[in-house]
């Protein structure tokens, strides 16, 4: 019973449905750069999309510990069910958690570059995630605007991560990550309204505006455009439809006096969209639909665990 307590408390401070959110990032980050480049899904060793998830888990993780270290005091007082401020993992081991995941999640990055011949690139872009994250967690989280904004960055990071091992740079490519960028700022603008006791009109409707500002980065990049008429473009179209369809109807359901509860269960929602909009992706891809399957499968374990671990 006692480890199965300690497991659970592990689980609530990784926020363990959020880490299924992490992996899809860089390997679609790297198919959307491959296919920009010219090149296709056939080409990739496939061993490498499992190898592209492991740094990003970590570094997430490396995140989600450090955000609570970072805001012990702060849940001594309002959430002192929180793991570490109960007690039920120490704060010593958690800093030593924190520093083992983040270097092992460069270590890793730095391997695959060894691996691929890839240059600095990949380990440059790892070192700027690492950095964004630690400095969301530790100085810029209680800004209102800088908080959000370098989230949303953490995200777009990740994504241009997986794409640093093709080194192929394009408008589609920066314009998709600055959407990935918009709609993760817009949903943190709206989960810390959680704790201000009120929804305002522009963080209701935000997530959405984003996500239509995210198809761009598609249509800008002429080769990505071209594949709409893959056989799973369809899928591809329907992953986006149901993010942007679910991100309208938190924003119609949320009203200003809305419950923190309620708004932590839309928020859920939004963070869950990430993974939809990570298998359109892939699903436009030529050859990628069995990523973008897995990727559908995480979203469907996110919906299960985030009924026992809260997400936000």
């Amino acid at each position: 019973m006692r480890l199965e307590k300690n497991f659970t408390a592990w689980f609530r401070l990784l926020r363990l449905p959020n880490l299924l959110t992490a992996p899809g990032d860089p390997v679609a980050g790297y198919l959307f750069a491959t296919t920009a480049a010219g090149g296709s899904f056939d080409d990739t060793n496939p061993f490498l999309f499992p190898v592209l998830c492991i740094p990003s888990i970590f570094l997430y993780a490396a995140g989600t510990v450090h955000n609570d270290i970072c805001d012990v005091e702060e849940d001594r007082v309002k959430r002192p069910e929180r793991p570490i401020p109960s007690g039920q993992i120490g704060f010593a081991t958690a800093g030593v958690v924190t520093v083992v995941l983040f270097t092992a999640g460069i270590a890793v990055v730095a391997c695959i570059s060894a691996w691929k011949n890839t240059g600095f690139v990949p380990s440059l872009a790892a070192l700027a995630l690492a950095t964004c994250i630690f400095l969301y967690n530790s100085r810029l989280k209680k800004n209102r605007f800088a908080g959000p904004v370098s989230m949303g960055m953490c995200r777009g990071l990740n994504f241009l991560l997986g794409a640093s091992f093709v080194q192929a740079v394009t408008a589609g490519l920066v314009a998709t990550a600055a959407g990935i960028l918009l709609y993760v700022a817009a949903v943190t603008f709206l989960a810390d309204e959680e704790d201000t006791g009120g929804v305002s009109m522009a963080g209701k409707f935000l997530p959405a505006g984003a996500l239509l500002f995210w198809c761009s980065g598609i249509l800008v990049d002429y080769r990505l455009a071209s594949m709409m008429n893959q056989p799973t473009s369809w899928l591809a179209i329907i992953c986006y439809m149901l993010a942007f369809l679910s991100a309208v109807v938190v924003a119609i359901r949320l009203k200003q006096d809305s419950e923190k509860m309620e708004i932590a269960g839309c928020v859920s929602i939004l963070i869950r969209n990430i993974i939809l909009l990570q298998a359109s992706i892939c699903f436009f891809v030529s050859g990628a639909a069995i990523l973008a399957s897995g990727l559908l499968f995480f979203w469907l374990v996110h919906v299960i665990l985030s009924k026992y671990f809260s997400p936000t």
